[in-house]
């Protein structure tokens, strides 16, 4: 079959889907058993989902995305602990392939018998126009970068907590929050609409923000996506509000842009960014740089703020963790310490809860960015509750310097003492118990072992 138009529109791409069940299904339970479960139980949902091509985005603007004729469709499980969900996936047309423990620690063959499998299809009589790949194994990078080289399009699903390399590699990402809202039909805080209904109780307050921001544009020109706190904090209704019920700055922004078209966010959404009027995307950004909220420039003191920076955003490029502004971890932990002081928490509930308390301080932290580091703790099995902040930073900067010896970054003179002054704040200057010295080395280096990359195999 080929690629002509049908009925004026283009043809399905032919795709082949290869599933990681053990590694997608574990991740999903450490950040949301329901969704693991309706992951496990309702892949037929979902894979119409991948069939109509939600999953990338479409060739033009404003244009209906492709459609997917996934031609081959392979799920690789462990019998033994997940054999019960082996109907599911029949009845969905997937051949299963079997993937028992080989080894005392349970480990299993299953991305063996994926790679292989993938290399296979590469000389298959049919031309698979695109692989899909259901893991956040980044042992499958150079399975990845082959494919590339043979012309073919990819798409992965994974956490946050995958390899940066693994994402790279690949032509589409699909983020596990927009896979649990649209795939699974989970509601993962969404971004509002742009009309207010009635029953918003920010539906007044929103527009006076609006004007608010217009005005400070008008007075100091753009403003970075740092600094919008800071306006958002003039407003009583803001305290423990979510972004004015907006449950994320980006939503929020959303409808500001909508109530004073006039003004415009120029940048990188993903990276760094401002607020200004419209037809200033040429403009000069505002004293400090742009950045993201949370994602800010670190204030460095005695002068030395490139440094601050240069450092943090080489080690975030290169590990992939997030790249919080000054100041942001120490209250990151703090708040963690806190919330779970009483005991255990959903993690979504966790992460969104840290965003409205940072925000109540003045602090950017994403929920994204709060479940990112949440998540790295719950996969390499830490126990959180009952522990100080200080444990907590302790052991995240550990991770830290374990994935920077991974990526093979080398810290120049005083560039580790940066990196302690972002992670812990003054408290690293001061060298409270609990927090490592900043010239301790990881503990990978100490002992000349290795721990498990972020976004390595469940195996």
């Amino acid at each position: 079959m080929g690629d002509e138009p049908v009925n004026g529109a283009e043809a399905p791409l032919r795709a082949a889907l290869f599933v990681d069940f053990d590694n997608i299904f574990l991740s999903f339970e450490a950040l949301d058993p329901e969704a693991a479960r309706r992951f496990a139980t309702r892949p037929a949902r979902w894979l119409a989902w991948l069939e109509q091509g939600l999953h990338a985005p479409p060739g033009e603007p404003g244009r209906a995305p492709r459609p997917r004729r996934i031609l081959v469709r392979r799920c690789y499980l462990n019998p033994l602990q997940f054999g019960r969900f082996r109907g599911d996936y029949l009845r969905a047309a997937f051949s299963i392939v079997d993937c028992p423990p080989l080894t005392t620690r349970g480990k299993t063959s299953a991305d063996i018998y994926m790679v292989m499998d993938m290399i296979d299809a590469l000389g298959h009589a049919t031309r698979f126009d695109e692989f899909i790949i259901l893991s956040s194994d980044a042992d499958f990078t150079p399975v990845l970068l082959r494919l590339r080289a043979h012309d073919r399009r990819t798409a992965i699903l994974c956490t946050d907590l995958a390899a940066a390399a693994y994402k790279a590699a690949c032509d589409q990402v699909v983020p596990h929050e927009r896979f649990f809202g649209e795939a699974l039909g989970l509601a993962v805080g969404a971004a509002a609409p742009a009309r207010w209904p009635e029953e918003d109780p920010y539906a007044a307050v929103v527009p006076r923000v609006a004007r608010a921001l217009r005005e400070l544009i008008a007075e100091r020109g753009a403003v970075a996506a740092r600094d919008l706190p800071q306006l958002f904090n003039r407003f009583p209704e803001f305290r423990a509000s979510s972004w004015f019920g907006r449950r994320s700055l980006k939503a929020l922004v959303a409808d500001l842009l909508v109530a004073e078209p006039e003004l415009v966010a120029n940048g990188d959404p993903d990276g760094s960014w401002t607020i200004g009027p419209s037809g200033a995307a040429g403009a000069p950004e505002p004293a400090g740089g742009s950045a993201t909220p949370g994602d800010a420039p670190m204030a460095g003191g005695e002068g030395d703020e490139s440094a601050h920076e240069a450092v943090v955003r080489r080690l975030a490029d290169l590990t992939g963790i997030p790249a919080l502004g000054p100041g942001a971890y120490p209250v990151l932990f703090a708040e963690l310490a806190t919330l779970l002081g009483a005991g255990p928490r959903p993690l979504p509930d966790l992460a969104r809860t840290i965003e409205e308390r940072a925000a109540r301080r003045g602090v950017c932290i994403d929920r994204h960015q709060a479940s990112f580091v949440l998540s790295s703790f719950r996969y390499h099995g830490s126990r959180l509750e009952g522990r100080s902040a200080a444990e907590l930073a302790a052991e995240w900067r550990e991770r830290v310097l374990e994935l920077c010896a991974h990526a093979q970054l080398e810290f120049g003179p005083g560039e580790l003492d940066l990196v302690d002054l972002w992670l812990a704040g003054d408290a690293a200057r001061g060298g409270p118990a609990g927090v490592p010295s900043p010239r301790d080395p990881p503990r990978a280096a100490r002992s000349g072992g290795t721990s498990r990359e972020i976004g390595a195999s469940a195996d």
